[in-house]
């Protein structure tokens, strides 16, 4: 088994180059050791692996162990995955690679009590395992349920309940032939008419690839809000764990923009990723949120957000963090959809439009997230701060190397999965913005 599966956040890799059957049930043997009885969820996206890999875990849990008693959630969400370990009160392995190319795939672990179990975390425990779990002779064996419940009404049933619209609303639904389309096409709320693309699940993810963040993978969801004359659009990785939106214009929307809206409905502190802009920052604060700063992932977010008492969070990749319960938050894209559905029909009973509301807002200028393929990471982080130590007004080391300045800030992250830095800065002036940009990529 390859050690370059386990990331910081889950387990990742190519398949079945990296990752395969024989690494996942291996590791769902050492997982199963901790947690000796009782209900396993197991859930899956609809890549073509997905299927296979499922088969050799449910295998690796039960075998040799009559004490377990895996659970098949079938083709599911991430979110509705993670609904369903708090609701039943279990651990599970949700099987997906989220937005990652279709010849990827990986593991989502939840433990006992609800935490997320990171990859460098099971990375630790498998050393104690001295045999492959495929070739474990046989023994007691545990049993593999589909038990036929419906497990996407219920779900179904909480989304629903978080749509409060203030008018009727017209949207946009690109799922991306991800999971997220067996939720969406089930949903059902008064005032909100929907039009769904691309909802039917395809591990070959025919329409524009699982990942809405790379160029182009948005344009069938502008033209269809623009054909529709729709309020706004919003589209779904594979997984559906993160969620972009584009304006009644077919404009992209930015992700702190985004943030700053649907954290109006919200109580509590809110939490922002290490790379939140100015606007995220000053719309919050115009609304009285207290903001809390976390590292980016979901393994890092959820913990802060359970210490601080957050009411909601978001990071600028499309995760919004809401509530599953008192304590227990999950990043669902339908989820925030759904809330920033309620916020855009507000501004609509008010008069305006979701775009009048985007122009209205101020101008800074940012960069994106550029990646950069680097040897010696630590070596570049270490140039940058020898250079601009001494012009900062405040440095934070939490995730990177993250300095502010008077006028413009940046953020340098190693990536947890691949091998790349990751540069995003932004500024509140045009000429700051590209002198500061020039400046930092000679670095690279």
């Amino acid at each position: 088994m390859k050690e370059v599966i386990f990331k910081a956040y889950d387990v990742r890799g190519r398949y079945p180059d990296e990752i395969n059957e024989e690494a996942v049930a291996e590791t769902a043997s050492v997982l199963a050791k901790r947690w000796k009885k009782g209900k396993v969820l197991i859930g899956h996206d609809a890549r073509l692996s997905s299927p296979s890999l499922y088969k050799a875990i449910s295998r690796s849990l039960v075998v040799g162990r009559k004490s377990l008693v895996v659970v098949s959630l079938g083709e599911c969400t991430t979110p509705m995955f993670y609904f369903w370990c708090h609701r039943l009160k279990s651990p599970g392995i949700m099987i997906t690679a989220s937005h990652n190319p279709k010849d990827f795939n990986g593991l989502k672990v939840v433990g006992p009590t609800g935490e997320v179990i990171s990859g460098s975390e099971i990375k630790k425990w498998i050393p104690l395992e001295t045999a492959p779990a495929l070739a474990r002779p046989g023994g007691a064996v545990g049993r593999a349920v589909s038990n036929g419940m419906d497990y996407l009404k219920p779900y179904v049933g909480f989304l629903e309940k978080k749509v409060k619209l203030a008018g009727p609303l017209s949207v946009v639904f690109d799922c991306f032939n991800g999971v997220t389309g067996i939720v969406v096409s089930k949903l059902k709320a008064n005032g909100l008419k929907a039009r769904v693309l691309n909802h039917q699940p395809d591990g070959r993810f025919p329409a524009h690839g699982p990942n809405p963040m790379l160029s182009d993978a948005l344009s069938q969801l502008k033209k269809e809000v623009k054909k529709q004359e729709a309020d706004f659009g919003a589209a779904f990785d594979a997984d559906g764990d993160r969620v972009f939106f584009v304006d009644d214009r077919g404009r992209e929307v930015p992700s702190d923009a985004v943030l700053g809206l649907i954290s109006q409905a919200f109580r509590g502190p809110i939490a922002v990723d290490v790379r939140a802009g100015y606007l995220a920052k000053e719309l919050m604060g115009a609304g009285g949120k207290r903001i809390i700063e976390s590292r980016v992932g979901h393994y890092f977010f959820k913990k802060l957000m359970k210490a601080k008492k957050a009411g909601f969070g978001g990071e600028m990749s499309g995760h919004y963090y809401s509530s599953l319960a008192p304590g227990k938050f999950f990043d669902s894209g339908i989820a925030a959809a759904l809330y920033f559905a309620n916020e855009v029909s507000e501004l609509k009973r008010l008069g305006g439009k979701l775009s009048d509301w985007l122009d209205s807002l101020p101008k800074y200028y940012r960069s994106g997230e550029s990646n950069f393929v680097i040897r010696d990471k630590n070596e570049v982080i270490k140039e940058v701060s020898r250079r601009y130590s001494r012009m900062a007004r405040k440095i934070s080391r939490k995730d990177g190397l993250k300095m502010e300045f008077a006028d413009w800030w940046f953020i340098i992250r190693p990536s947890q999965t691949e091998d790349f830095l990751r540069l995003n800065l932004e500024a509140k002036d045009k000429k700051v913005f590209q002198k500061r940009l020039a400046e930092l990529r000679r670095f690279f």
